[in-house]
C-alpha cells in the first residue's frame, strides 16, 4: 500500500450554498502552492449529509484529524515500548497488564491505518 497524501488535512463547506456537503482537503506543500494559486488544497473527498448534520460534521473532522492521530499513535507506541514499559511487564497467561493491552491497541490501530491486517 502506498503512503497517504501528506497532511495536514482540513474541512471546508461546499462552494455551493445549496449543498450541505463537506469537503476534505490536504494543504499544499509550499512548493505546490504557487502551482495552484486559486485552490485551497488538494481535494481528498466529500462527506455527504444524508440525515444528521452533527454526525456529518463529526465524521469530517475525524477524517481531517487522521494524519495527526496516526502520528500520535506512533509516538505513544514508542513511548510505551521504550520508556514506560521497559522491564515493567507483569503479564502472565491469565493476565495482560495495562501497558501491554495499550501497546496491542496502538499497534492494531496503526496497522489498520496503514492498510495491514
Amino acid at each position: 500500500m502506498s503512503k497517504p497524501t501528506p497532511g495536514p488535512y482540513f474541512v471546508d463547506r461546499s462552494p455551493s450554498a445549496q449543498s450541505p456537503d463537506l469537503y476534505l482537503f490536504a494543504e499544499y506543500a509550499p512548493e505546490e502552492r504557487s502551482q495552484y494559486p486559486e485552490s485551497d488544497g488538494k481535494w481528498l473527498g466529500i462527506v455527504r449529509r444524508y440525515h444528521n448534520a452533527d454526525e456529518q460534521a463529526a465524521t469530517a473532522v475525524l477524517l481531517a484529524a487522521a494524519p495527526d492521530l496516526l502520528d500520535a499513535c506512533r509516538d505513544a507506541l514508542v513511548e510505551m515500548l521504550v520508556v514506560r514499559h521497559a522491564g515493567q511487564c507483569r503479564c502472565s497467561v491469565e493476565f495482560v497488564c495495562t501497558p501491554c493491552d495499550v501497546i496491542a491497541s496502538l499497534g492494531a490501530a496503526i496497522r489498520k491505518a496503514e492498510g495491514m491486517p
